[in-house]
């Protein structure tokens, strides 16, 4: 399947998901689709992209899941931040101010974004000869890192509503709670893998064997 085919695979079941949980069992307004619900739908959408790209990292489709991932994160961003007041995330505030929750979640959020920049830049052309090998592996798996800390902003979000399942509408499960399971499984089978080999020595100093290979 295409990264593109994914995309949409990937948003029109995330969406259903969102629009069964919170429209057709949940009590929110069809009014809120277009902007707050369809927000949910575009984050979950980000996490599975980038897992999937972390899953697959070393295929050609990973690189533009991840950078597809890193769009729609941007996307998340523009659209929580024009929703974020006590008018839709009321939990997330004690009086005018935002709740400890809250700002943790906030700022695991924007770290995860600002760390995945560095494998979104490493996807440039030309890059990987201007880093070196080493250099250029290091922030292709600064990825995992943003991960661990989409679980922590999905976490810090929700993780009072994962207590109650009898809460849960139509049964169906938190999509904070499914998008920090969706971040954990790259870093679970990442960490339970076989230690990965070492380098070879020619990578061992950033920039030289792109620099030897440029030159044959």
């Amino acid at each position: 399947m295409t990264p593109s085919a994914t995309l949409i695979l990937i948003l029109t079941l995330t969406s259903c998901y969102s629009i069964l949980r919170y429209h057709v069992f949940g009590d929110v307004p069809w009014a809120q689709l277009p902007l707050y619900v369809l927000n949910k739908a575009i984050s979950w959408s980000a996490v599975t992209l980038l897992a999937l790209a972390y899953l697959r990292w070393n295929k050609p489709a990973a690189r533009h899941l991840g950078v597809l991932g890193l769009f729609l994160s941007f996307a998340h961003i523009l659209m929580s931040f024009s929703l974020l007041s006590p008018a839709y995330y009321a939990k997330f505030y004690s009086g005018p101010q935002l709740t400890a929750s809250a700002g943790a979640a906030l700022l695991a959020g924007v770290g995860a974004v600002v760390i995945l920049a560095l494998p979104g830049i490493a996807t440039v052309p030309g890059v990987r000869t201007e880093l070196g090998d080493v250099r250029w592996i290091r922030w292709q798996r600064a990825g995992y890192w943003t991960l661990a800390l989409t679980a922590a902003h999905c976490a810090f979000m929700g993780w009072q509503g994962w207590l109650t399942p009898a809460k849960w509408q139509g049964g169906l499960p938190p999509i904070t709670l499914l998008g920090t399971l969706t971040a954990l499984v790259p870093l679970l089978l990442k960490f339970s893998a076989r230690p990965e080999r070492p380098l070879p020595a020619s990578a061992a100093t950033p920039g030289r064997s792109s620099n030897k290979s440029a030159g044959k």
